[in-house]
């Protein structure tokens, strides 16, 4: 569950970086600090495309094809993007190439290798367990990051809906478009994102009337139903979208557990647990029809999202750790295969044998989460579906005696270990996984409850 509400320095400004002097430079691409006069560099977020002529076109043609091939490739090829809370009043969004960098281990971990593409200014939260929701919310859709939560209102002394801001960055063009509002029951963040197209469903915590919402990049026809489109502003692409006729499931998104898209692209499914019954529940969303329907009596087998994979014709997430209630929260460190659901009848899913998180007594993951809520480790499971492949990102701390909720240290060090690999099936049918890679890093971190994210664009 994503850490909840983006705080704002000053509400009434975009939350960007002040806009430095400076110029930073790297590998030959300038890349600028945007600031809040809405103003970007375009060179850090499409390097190949924004590239003057000279830069492009000066290469003699080979054996693959022409310039203008060998520029087109550079410019669709995708990158990891991570965002971080590796300064006090910021988070950066990072941007690796997973062809460029050596493999390393723990005990050689480095820097990142190139400076944030982008910052953006928020305050820490207050000091209190029970505000462990109190962070920046981050998600993706296409080629955009998506940044949403309400301010921190120094004068009320809480957060406010007045204070709420949408922000999205392009990849791609470095645009910037941001939106000074969220629409209904979205004051509390999302608990639940899913991504179909260029557009990007939300479960908020309330569920009920208004629990569905949906920000689109691109809402067509104005008058489609059942959705009403609000514009970031006169000229935005971009727009929150509230169900007219408050479709929107029995469930908050606070009872859910596991959701995937269909391979299909048309419909997404959500698995829940009642807190009342503590009874399992899936529904499926169908984004053309725009309605719920009660798929069966069980809930997925992974924690968190999972990706189609068409080699495996399933979809691979992390493994829940337990069925009850309390543990399904977690994850137990191995991958699984679980088939596309036809009908009501639970789907059949496959446990890997081999422990995919780094099992280190030096380290121990990062636990994002208050004493009283449980545990929640700092990983993700990304797929890079063109790539065939997966990347596990972890963030770890050293094991410092036996407190494992000692009080975080400002600029506190963590191991951010990336690990790649391919998952495929073993000649009894048991999952293998193949071509892994690691790579680690060195990050500091000064949020507590604040979970790293990570997006292949």
């Amino acid at each position: 569950m994503w850490a909840r509400r983006l705080l704002l320095r000053r509400p009434n400004h975009l939350i960007t970086s002040r806009l430095r002097p400076a110029v930073q430079r790297h590998n030959g691409t300038q890349t600028t600090v945007l600031g809040k006069n809405l103003t970007a560099s375009r060179g850090h977020a499409s390097d190949a495309a924004n590239a003057p002529e000279s830069a492009t076109s000066r290469s003699k043609p080979d054996l693959l094809g022409s310039d203008q091939y060998r520029r087109r490739t550079v410019a669709t090829k995708r990158h990891l993007y991570l965002v971080l809370d590796d300064h006090e009043h910021e988070y950066g969004i990072y941007k690796l190439d997973l062809d460029a960098d050596p493999d390393t281990d723990s005990a050689d971990a480095r820097p990142l290798p190139e400076p944030a593409v982008i910052r953006l200014e928020v305050p820490k939260p207050p000091d209190n367990p029970r505000l462990f929701y109190a962070q920046s919310q981050f998600t993706a859709v296409g080629s955009c990051i998506v940044t949403t939560g309400a301010g921190w209102s120094e004068y009320l002394g809480q957060f406010t809906q007045g204070h709420a801001l949408t922000i999205v960055y392009d990849t791609k063009t470095a645009a910037l478009s941001s939106a000074y509002d969220l629409p209904e029951n979205m004051d509390d963040g999302p608990e639940v994102a899913v991504a179909v197209g260029n557009r990007l469903y939300v479960l908020t915590p309330d569920g009920g009337a208004g629990g569905l919402q949906c920000m689109t990049t691109d809402c067509g026809d104005d008058d489609e139903k059942p959705w009403r489109w609000r514009p970031f502003s006169g000229s935005s692409r971009c727009f929150w979208g509230t169900e007219f006729f408050h479709h929107s499931p029995l469930f908050s998104g606070l009872e859910a557990r596991a959701h995937a898209v269909h391979p299909q692209g048309r419909a997404f499914f959500v698995s829940f647990v009642d807190n009342r019954s503590q009874d399992d529940v899936t529904f499926s969303y169908d984004t053309v029809s725009n309605d719920w329907t009660r798929v069966g009596g069980w809930k997925l087998p992974f924690r968190g999202s999972a990706g189609y994979d068409r080699e495996l014709d399933a979809w691979v997430g992390l493994h829940a750790d337990k069925d009850d209630e309390e543990e399904a929260r977690r994850i137990d460190g191995h991958l699984c295969a679980c088939r596309v659901p036809s009908g009501d009848r639970p789907p059949e899913w496959k446990v890997g044998r081999e422990k995919m998180v780094l099992d280190d007594a030096g380290w121990r993951h990062v636990d994002t989460r208050p004493e009283y809520m449980g545990e929640r480790v700092d990983v993700k499971l990304v797929h890079m579906a063109e790539r065939g492949e997966y990347c596990l990102v972890e963030r770890l701390r050293r094991r410092e005696g036996p407190d494992e909720k000692e009080c975080l240290r400002d600029g506190d060090e963590c191991l951010l270990r990336l690990t790649t690999f391919r998952v495929k099936y073993g000649d009894d049918g048991e999952l293998i996984v193949a071509h892994r890679r690691a790579r680690s890093y060195r990050v500091p971190r000064y949020r507590q409850h604040f979970v790293a994210q990570a997006f292949w664009i």
